[in-house]
């Protein structure tokens, strides 16, 4: 039976031996897929789901980025069905976790009755990464990596980001919970950070600010 460490393993090896390189340096795969076992771990809690297959589907989800980002879910299901089957694991196991990790993309799939919950919370699990705290760290880096940088810089970039915006993408109450606590934490940081800069109040970017947000595809490399 395979353990969760000799997965992540594999992965860890895979990401350095055939690095996927993001936009920007500081958004590494790896730790990633770190964070998102841990969001997984979480969710799990009370869940009627197969926490083992859960598990290794999060270790699995993005290794496939080593062979082709735009096709990455079904690559990172490929190298897990070779590894797990290689050692020796069912099957119908074999098929429950590549399943997860093939659809974890699949976003509006979370509301359909049919999906199974171990995809669910993988969907859940990836979405939870850069949202509320990390979310700001990473726009930070971000700006820090322009050619001009500033606390200014930083602020505007919060408001324009997505996040503000989006309709998150989630259907179990533990993850609701959560999500709204980052939200919650985001907007006090503007409203905190528009204080400390002497600015009104953070008000919402009407103009939706695509040049300085990072593109749908980057967010996905990061987390979605």
């Amino acid at each position: 039976m395979v353990s969760l460490d000799e997965a992540l393993s594999f992965v860890r090896a895979r990401f350095f031996d055939q690095p996927y390189r993001p936009q920007y340096f500081f958004r590494d795969k790896f730790e990633h897929t770190l964070r998102v076992v841990a969001w997984a771990r979480r969710l799990l809690d009370g869940q009627p789901a197969d926490g083992r297959a859960l598990l290794l589907a999060a270790a699995f989800h993005d290794v496939g980025y080593t062979v082709d980002p735009a096709d990455h879910p079904l690559h990172s299901a490929r190298l897990c069905r070779e590894f797990l089957s290689a050692h020796g694991e069912a099957p119908s196991f074999v098929d429950k976790v590549c399943a997860a990790i093939e659809r974890h993309d699949d976003k509006p799939s979370i509301h359909r009755a049919d999906t199974p919950l171990e995809q669910v919370l993988l969907i859940e699990a990836d979405n939870l990464d850069e949202r509320g705290a990390l979310c700001v760290l990473r726009d930070a880096l971000a700006v820090g990596c322009e050619a001009e940088p500033s606390y200014l810089g930083v602020y505007r970039r919060l408001l324009r980001h997505p996040m503000r915006r989006e309709k998150f993408v989630c259907r179990t109450e533990a993850c609701k919970a959560l999500w709204e606590e980052k939200f919650a934490l985001y907007n006090a940081i503007l409203r905190s950070l528009a204080q400390d800069l002497g600015l009104p109040e953070a008000e919402t970017d009407a103009d939706g600010g695509e040049e300085d947000c990072l593109d749908e595809a980057d967010l996905r490399a990061g987390g979605l």
